[in-house]
Parts: C-alpha cells; structure tokens; sequence
C-alpha cells in the first residue's frame, strides 16, 4: 500500500511540470518556433517524465515487472482521468480532449501517455539485476 500511495504521489509531481510545460510552450516556444512549438514542448515532457522516473522510481524497490507495468497502468489512468476532469471543469467537450490524440496535428500527448506508462517497466528494466532471458544461452 505504501507503494501505490508512493507512487501516485510521484505522479502527482507530473502536474505542475505540466502546467509549467505548457506557459513555457506558450510564452518562449510558440513566438520563436510556430507550429513546431507543440512537438517540442511534448519533447521536453517525454524527457522529464524518462528522466525523473529513473532518478525516483528504484527507491520504490519494484518487486517485479508486473509491479512496474502495474505503477504504469496506474499512472495511465491517473493521466486520463485528470485530463478528462480539469478538461471538464474548464468546459472542454469530449471530442476537444480526444483532438489532443491526434499525432498528425503535432500533438505528442499520446505518446506522452504512452511513457507514463512505460517508463516504470522501462526504469525496471534497466536497474533489474536478474540476469537476461537469454543468459547461459549457446545460441
């Protein structure tokens, strides 16, 4: 239990990133890049959740990769579930939220999802000390 309540309080360390993401797209980004600032600014966020997590996320001591996949899952559906309520408390339709999917307007907040949810199995991954699938392999 005390891992999850960890857990989610790292998440919640995404927020003000976020916010502070997006006055920095807005006020730096888009004057000088136009339509590029979008992707940048996702950029950015994809690096900062990678980086962070590997920086917090061994002091969890993940039992697993399914407790990894599991603190992934868990922030995929904090992620949703915030976006789908600020969205609402700020008069956002469904169909706004989901444009923000759509990669070929060069927005990356799918992909930034995609790394919440990756990045904890990813962090396991590569601070695991179990030895490969393939160790002792003569192939």
């Amino acid at each position: 239990m005390k891992q999850i309540v960890s857990a989610i309080l790292f998440w919640l360390s995404f927020i003000p990133f976020a916010i502070g993401n997006g006055m920095f797209r807005e006020l730096v980004l888009l004057p000088r890049l136009g339509v590029y600032a979008l992707p940048v600014s996702g950029v950015f966020f994809i690096v900062y959740i990678f980086a962070v997590t590997f920086v917090f996320l061994p002091r969890l001591t993940l039992r697993s990769r399914w407790h990894a996949v599991g603190i992934g899952l868990l922030w995929v559906g904090l992620t949703i579930t915030f976006e789908c309520v600020f969205g609402w408390f700020m008069g956002q339709s469904m169909l706004t939220l989901l444009k923000q999917y759509d990669i070929t307007t060069g927005n990356l907040w799918a992909f930034i999802v995609l790394a919440m949810g990756v990045a904890p199995w990813l962090v396991w991954v590569c601070t695991s000390h179990a030895a490969p699938p393939c160790a002792g392999s003569t192939h």
